[in-house]
């Protein structure tokens, strides 16, 4: 994920749209890019842990679906 942030932080919009974002929502959410920020992604490799307490609890199948067939 680093190497695509490092893409398209190399873009001069990306970066304008980035720091327009900052600028503009500084309490509001509209401010996060969908990859997140330098500083998210440099600390994802300590937050392992959490993300994988996140992943068991609701990416279960808890409720499979199922399906009646006639013939």
């Amino acid at each position: 994920m680093l190497g695509e942030f490092n893409k398209n932080s190399a873009n001069p919009t990306s970066k304008l749209s980035e720091t327009m974002r900052a600028t503009a929502f500084t309490t509001h959410t509209y401010k996060h890019t969908t990859m997140g920020f330098l500083e998210d992604i440099q600390a994802m490799p300590n937050e392992y842990a959490y993300s994988r307490q996140f992943f068991d609890r609701y990416y279960v199948p808890n409720t499979p679906p199922s399906s009646l067939r006639a013939t």
